[in-house]
């Protein structure tokens, strides 16, 4: 009787993972990784940033052919006209997807399937308006819920 390895599990290439896994145990080094971000102010509270180049696996990576744009800004009552997501926002966005592609990957190395996963970031902040010489942001609070969904099995029950 032969076994058949799943090669590709919640969408990611496990061979390719165990492979990437594999590297880094033989050389640590392959493990550091420098990402880059450039934001350019455009008016008022809207900013835009760019994201293309970053350092991998001991070398320059430039396999995007093209940037990332993201813009930010801020809500009409924070002085903003709405022109993206404020960067508290882009924050929680950060930590959720961080999250949930780390949930997938090792869901993946573990041979479960899932069907769903949602995480739900909040963060509590109080700003300073009124100080002119200097802008408090402080996050009171930060949590994460997740809701992870596997497969039913034939029982009937989750695996």
């Amino acid at each position: 009787m032969s076994t058949t390895v799943e090669a590709i599990r919640n969408g990611v290439d496990t061979e390719a993972l165990f492979g990437t896994l594999d590297a880094i145990k033989a050389d640590p080094t392959l493990a550091r990784f420098q990402f880059r971000a450039r934001n350019r102010w455009i008016d008022g509270a809207h900013n835009r940033t760019t994201i293309r180049d970053f350092y991998a696996a001991n070398q320059e990576d430039t396999s995007r052919a093209e940037e990332f744009v993201l813009d930010a800004g801020e809500p009409a009552i924070l002085l903003g006209s709405d022109t993206g997501p404020n960067p508290a926002e882009y924050l929680l966005h950060a930590l959720a997807a961080c999250l949930t592609t780390s949930l997938i990957y090792v869901a993946a190395a573990r041979g479960v399937h899932l069907t769903e996963v949602v995480v739900a970031d909040n963060a509590s902040t109080e700003r300073n308006l009124a100080a002119t010489r200097r802008l408090e942001h402080q996050f009171a609070a930060l949590s994460d819920v997740l809701f992870p969904a596997r497969e039913p099995t034939a029982a009937g029950g989750q695996r």
